[in-house]
């Protein structure tokens, strides 16, 4: 699985407090994999991040990393990375039109060929094992392995991104590690 993501600088007519927002979408677009996007926002005043007067917006959602076998410096490349910034930001319009935006500055765009040139991960792959509704929670991988003494950890060991992931991939691989220290 892999992540488009967008940031841009944006200014409200009307601000609002809430920092987070989950997006969903009523149609499926063949350039995103999920239906949704999450959006997180700058604290308003937060000028380490914006300048005054804007909050900073950081848009994410799930896409194949399959889809993105092109070389980022193409036109094919530069197209369907435009297709994916103009769903993100219409979708955005949509959900946030009632604070009146005024401005949009510094749009951009990562997708998984971005991840991949930044973070070396193959593919550009991220967020780590896609969750599947379907598949019990006790047939997933988590940090355990054939080997004696090897283990998993990090967002490659349990669905989720980010520190909270990781935390959680350790916490689980501690619990691993004592049941096994301990005979378990």
């Amino acid at each position: 699985m892999g992540a488009a993501t967008m940031y841009f600088g944006i200014k409200f007519e009307t601000d609002t407090e809430e920092l987070y927002h989950q997006v969903h979408f009523e149609q499926k677009f063949p350039e995103i994999e999920s239906r949704s996007m999450f959006v997180s926002l700058s604290a308003v005043g937060d000028y380490e991040r914006a300048p005054p007067g804007y909050r900073a917006v950081t848009i994410s959602t799930h896409v194949r990393t399959e889809d993105f076998t092109m070389d980022r410096k193409s036109g094919e490349y530069k197209d369907y990375k435009q297709r994916i910034e103009d769903i993100l930001i219409g979708k955005f319009n949509d959900a946030f039109h009632h604070y009146g935006i005024a401005d949009i500055k510094e749009i951009h765009t990562g997708t998984p060929l971005t991840f991949e040139r930044f973070t070396g991960r193959h593919r550009g792959s991220v967020g780590g094992i896609p969750w599947k509704a379907w598949q019990p929670i006790w047939k997933r991988i988590g940090s355990r392995l054939p080997l004696d003494n090897m283990f998993l950890v990090g967002d490659t060991a349990l669905p989720g991104q980010g520190l909270a992931g990781v935390s959680l991939s350790a916490i689980h691989f501690s619990n691993t590690y004592t049941d096994r220290t301990k005979g378990c």
